[in-house]
């Protein structure tokens, strides 16, 4: 997966939205970044089949902002620039606060706080 996480503010890139629902996800979990101090991502992992459509997105929108939603809602406020196609069906979020992508795990699950 090759993506690098940038402010949206510092350029003029397009952004690019996936649209997510619980039943398309396989698995979430945290994951503390190893490079960033005090920053955790949410490792997300659609369904097989929704596999070719996400890489499809990703192989079209190559050098844009990939931004992900749920129910209308934005996920993350980090929005990560797409270097590569992905393959696999897996993404990142990455938030300030383990509370943050607790709550962002429990809200693509679909489950309540």
């Amino acid at each position: 997966m090759i993506i690098s996480f940038q402010s949206q503010a510092q350029t003029e890139r397009d952004t690019v939205f996936y649209e997510i629902k619980p039943d398309m996800i396989v698995q979430t979990r945290i994951v503390e970044d190893e490079v960033q101090v005090d920053k955790y991502r949410v490792l997300v992992r659609l369904k097989k089949e929704y596999h070719s459509k996400f890489e499809q997105l990703t192989e079209e929108n190559i050098d844009n902002f990939l931004g992900v939603k749920q129910d209308g809602e934005i996920l993350s406020p980090s929005f990560p620039v797409i270097k590569a196609k992905i393959p696999g069906g897996r993404f990142l979020l990455l938030f300030d606060s383990k509370e943050e992508a607790r709550k962002v795990v429990n809200q693509i699950k679909g489950e309540d706080e």
